[in-house]
């Protein structure tokens, strides 16, 4: 019979114990590591499309701006409409938004940004005016809300004005 001293002496084999524990531990090490490189891919992807939509809504304000500097002529003559509203451009993406119909211009292969598809649109509103301060009465400041919405996640407003002269 064998001695139960004998078999405790005895360490043959315990190196493949070892060997598969440490492999164990190494793989789990190998997939939490592999778990939150996945987690950090989706959270800087999610990023990315913020930013691209942000830019985007950016750059439609930016552009409604641009065209009330080089396009736009005085509100009363732009606008006789009630609402005010001087300037649609692009795709409207949900209820509030203008809807296509009520856009002014409407251009199908300009209401998202070939780069990344992503669609947008801008408006453009007169709020008020006041005569500019040393100028004279014939020289007025409009203001106007520029808002811009890119794919329903960002939207931007900002308040820009423009000098005309008018009555003349």
């Amino acid at each position: 019979m064998v001695s139960a001293k004998l078999i405790l002496k005895n360490d043959r084999g315990s190196v493949i114990i070892v060997a598969l524990l440490l492999l164990v531990t190494l793989t789990i090490i190998g997939v939490a590591a592999t778990q939150t490189s996945i987690f950090e891919s989706q959270i800087i992807g999610n990023e990315h499309r913020y930013q691209i939509d942000f830019y985007i809504a950016d750059s439609g304000w930016k552009e409604g701006a641009m065209w009330l500097d080089n396009a736009a002529g005085a509100p009363a003559a732009v606008n006789p409409n009630a609402d005010n509203i001087v300037k649609n451009y692009g795709f409207g993406t949900s209820p509030a938004d203008p809807a296509p119909a009520d856009l002014s211009v409407l251009i199908p292969d300009n209401t998202t940004l070939s780069q990344y598809g992503v669609p947008y649109w801008y408006q453009v509103q007169y709020v008020s005016d006041g005569v500019v301060a040393g100028s004279g009465p014939e020289f007025r400041e409009f203001f106007y809300d520029t808002r811009s919405n890119a794919n329903q996640a960002q939207q931007i407003d900002v308040r820009v004005s423009k000098i005309f002269k008018v009555g003349y």
